[in-house]
């Protein structure tokens, strides 16, 4: 079951086009995951580095499949209907 970790820096939709701002939340949101989740529940890598981490951490075989590699807006909008819309939480394991 995933637990919903409280946001103490809520990133205000208005507040990104600053990106000063931005990067503070960013830095802020991320420490508290960091603070707030055990580093054995944690995963954290760069997509860089491809199936091997997150299923070395999840402890499942690599898939025969290429790593997935595009991530633009356009196909977020595809996927999903439509614009994001702005929260904040994370969720762990």
């Amino acid at each position: 079951m995933a637990a919903r970790i409280p946001c103490k820096y809520p990133i205000v939709p208005s507040k990104l086009a600053d990106r000063d701002a931005a990067v503070v939340a960013f830095n802020l949101s991320t420490q508290q995951v960091h603070d707030a989740i055990a580093p054995e529940r944690l995963l954290v890598f760069d997509v860089a580095e491809g199936w091997e981490p997150p299923c070395r951490f999840l402890n499942v075989p690599v898939p025969d499949t290429l790593f997935p590699h595009r991530n633009l807006c356009a196909d977020f909008r595809d996927v999903l209907g439509g614009e994001p819309s702005y929260h904040c939480g994370w969720y762990a394991a």
